[in-house]
């Protein structure tokens, strides 16, 4: 893929791919009505990668290869070092988790030599939490959310994650988690309709630690 744009190379790839010779940082917030966590997606398996994702003081960092067609398995399949940040909550301003985002982005730049100055906060200075798979709960009928878990709460499992209510007030579902992780990503919106996403649940699914 020729990132973006036709086969034979755009405007994206003639600008883009050559002046990211070092690394490449894609921004994101998630979709209106949910909100997430300061989090980065991140291939820790390539070292390069292992240590542009340990400069950012994030909440939490997912073990991710990606998915093929994404800018960030674009970028890594042309052997550009590359991470997916996401800030938080979309329409929403979110300062705390933008100066966080900002802060990663000005360690990389610094370890990088373009700009210069001492170091900000690390992974390892904010006690970063990290998985390698997430758990999406999601809804199975229509009503009302009542969530009993916020993002970065710790759950186990069995713990019941949310409510789902009626009209009338009548809980007409429960939703439990089934692994024990930290909540990444939580519903927003009162109203819940059949297959929204409600909990998202960073996990560790190996023994091994990252």
């Amino acid at each position: 893929r020729q990132c973006p744009t036709r086969h034979a190379g755009g405007c994206g790839t003639r600008l883009l791919r050559p002046n990211a010779p070092l690394a490449a940082i894609d921004y994101h917030t998630i979709t209106t009505g949910s909100a997430f966590t300061m989090f980065l997606f991140a291939d820790l398996r390539q070292p390069a990668i292992r240590q542009m994702a340990e400069l950012f003081p994030a909440e939490q960092i997912k073990d991710d290869p990606g998915l093929t067609g994404t800018l960030e398995t674009t970028w890594v399949e042309a052997g550009i070092p590359a991470l997916t940040v996401e800030i938080g909550e979309g329409r929403r301003f979110e300062p705390a988790k933008i100066a966080l985002a900002v802060e990663g982005t000005l360690n990389v730049l610094k370890h990088h030599g373009i700009v210069d100055g001492p170091l900000g906060r690390t992974a390892a200075e904010v006690g970063t939490v990290f998985g390698d798979a997430l758990e999406t709960i999601r809804a199975t009928t229509g009503g009302f959310l009542e969530l009993r878990v916020d993002l970065r709460d710790r759950v186990i499992p069995g713990q019941t994650v949310a409510l789902q209510r009626n009209a009338f007030g009548d809980v007409v579902a429960e939703y439990q988690a089934s692994v024990a992780g930290e909540v990444a990503v939580v519903a927003r919106d009162a109203l819940c309709e059949p297959g929204r996403r409600i909990v998202q649940i960073l996990y560790q699914s190996q023994n091994d630690t990252p």
